[in-house]
């Protein structure tokens, strides 16, 4: 067996074994070991006639892989004779002078001023602050959330030890959770806060329990401490706000202020935009609605809307549109985040025997919308799904973004449903207005594709959308009013424009033909829009 041994100046030394041996100094409970990846670190006091000296002593670095290990010596000179009473506990090296002293706490009413003093026959020889790190801008701290809700990460339904349980721990629940590392701030002596200027945590509506910062001594938390629920809303929409970023939206709240124990502990959660800064707040009746991140990205699509189309939020439609883009967000970043494909909106927090929940696989149709907001969210998030299913999650999530700033007061579903189309253009030059347009008659958005018989008044019927030689490309409608048309390149450059109001439009091709896409705008008699996207030969 190889043995490796440390010299050190003052006869400390540690063998292969582990046993750290001083014949002088070193007595049993003052060696700290402490535990790294790569090995063991060894922290020996400096000893003098029994005394530990203050600030001085040795550190043994020991690796796990043989190679020779390290020490670091910060021992210091004790000079005699030793001021002060040997009955203190400690030595204490101050310039060409060494003491015995003690050490005290002095605690203030105001924590930053607390200091550590060493003292020698009542003569304060140094204070040190208790509390540095208040001086520190931020921490990093690993802490426990759950991966979206523990429903979406085991893929097991709710019910048994994957339950709520009064916000108790199981081993199934603990099995769900993820350690992440996120910034928090001294605030005090005792707590810490979420280190962030976007998100400002604290009290809207009772209880007050301080459930946006925890103290110190608190850390790890876990899912019975009353701050799991802020961390973990600091946690997901820290996540969320880098996903919108990286789809370029811009228009992301600076500041709001979030409460995740609110509403006097009723199962409710909102968000209100005209206060200053605005608000999110999550109950906690049933399951703490602040758990379940699903919960937690559909209240902050409220607030990104309120950003990209405020003082918008009236009509029927308007409103249910609201709820769904809240639903789909929070089901694609729930994708985002675990890969999986979900239907059950909020699976953590609803389908469970407090309340049923939503879903965004509804089969209703617009033709079967009831007025009502909790049952018409179910049209729109479930068109939106159905898009992401045919053309992918990200070209959805980029058209989705980008149409909340079309929203207006009274919008109808058909209508958002023509900007998907236009914003497809824009942005796809309609690479993807056949899905789109597909989607929009599976929901009953009063479209249909060209060549199909339908009873929708607004139906179109395009002839000859391919090169044919003397016939020219023919558009048909029944419904009156009239329509604009234009034909774009595939670059977008617009190659012909003409209006036509009378059922019909015959348009003669230029002698040779390339890839277009034909856009039609049809105003109504009561002044209503509606647009549609074909891909065409011109």
């Amino acid at each position: 067996m190889r043995w490796i041994v440390y010299a050190c100046s003052t006869g400390l030394f540690a063998t292969a074994t582990g046993q750290i041996t001083d014949s002088n100094y070193v007595q049993p409970g003052y060696v700290q070991t402490t535990s790294s990846s790569i090995g063991q670190h060894i922290r020996l006091p400096q000893m003098e006639q029994g005394h530990t000296v203050l600030f001085a002593g040795k550190t043994i670095h020991r690796y796990d892989n043989f190679q020779p290990g390290h020490v670091q010596d910060y021992h210091t000179t004790v000079h005699f004779p030793i001021f002060g009473s040997p009955e203190q506990p400690f030595i204490y090296t101050l310039g060409d002078s060494s003491f015995y002293v003690d050490t005290t706490h002095n605690h203030q009413k105001d924590h930053l001023q607390a200091r550590l003093q060493i003292v020698s026959d009542g003569r304060i020889l140094h204070q040190e602050p208790l509390y540095r790190f208040h001086y520190i801008p931020d921490t990093l701290l690993r802490v426990p959330v759950f991966n979206v809700n523990p429903v979406v990460s085991s893929g097991h339904m709710y019910g048994g030890w994957l339950s709520d349980r009064m916000d108790t721990r199981n081993d199934t629940l603990d099995a769900e959770m993820m350690w992440v590392t996120l910034p928090f701030r001294y605030d005090s002596a005792d707590y810490l806060y979420p280190n962030t200027t976007r998100f400002r945590f604290g009290h809207v509506s009772p209880p007050n329990d301080g459930c946006e910062r925890f103290k110190v001594n608190q850390i790890p938390i876990n899912r019975s401490s009353k701050s799991f629920e802020t961390v973990q809303v600091f946690y997901h929409l820290s996540q969320f706000v880098q996903f919108l970023q990286a789809m370029q939206f811009q228009s992301i709240p600076d500041s709001i202020l979030i409460d995740t124990h609110a509403y006097y502990g009723r199962d409710i959660s909102s968000f209100t935009g005209y206060t200053s800064p605005p608000r999110l707040e999550f109950g906690y009746g049933g399951v703490d609605d602040a758990e379940d991140a699903q919960v937690v990205i559909h209240e902050f699509t409220h607030a990104l809307i309120d950003q990209a189309a405020p003082d918008t939020y009236l009509g029927d439609d308007r409103k249910s549109m609201e709820e769904g883009y809240g639903d789909y967000l929070a089901m694609s970043y729930s994708e985002h985040l675990t890969g999986k494909k979900e239907t059950d909106v909020f699976s953590w927090d609803a389908h469970n025997e407090f309340w049923d929940g939503f879903i965004v696989n509804s089969p209703t149709t617009y033709r079967l919308r009831t007025g009502k907001m909790n049952h018409d969210r179910e049209i729109w998030s479930s068109f939106l799904t159905m898009i992401a299913e045919r053309i992918g999650r990200t070209t959805t999530d980029e058209l989705v973004l980008e149409s909340l700033y079309y929203l207006q007061p009274n919008i109808t579903m058909p209508e958002m449903g023509s900007i998907l189309l236009h914003l497809d253009t824009v942005l796809h030059l309609a690479r993807n207005s056949d899905v789109i347009q597909s989607c929009m008659m599976e929901k009953e958005f009063r479209v249909s594709n060209p060549g199909t018989s339908t009873n929708d008044p607004a139906f179109f019927r395009i002839r000859n959308s391919t090169p044919i030689s003397g016939h020219p490309l023919t558009i048909e409608w029944t419904e009156s009013g009239t329509v604009e048309v234009w034909i774009v390149d595939v670059a977008g450059r617009c190659l012909f424009n003409t209006r036509g109001a009378n059922g019909k439009l015959e348009i003669t091709r230029p002698p040779t033909s390339q890839p277009g896409i034909l856009r039609l705008q049809h105003t109504d008699l009561r002044g209503t829009q509606h647009e549609f996207h074909y891909r065409i030969w011109w």
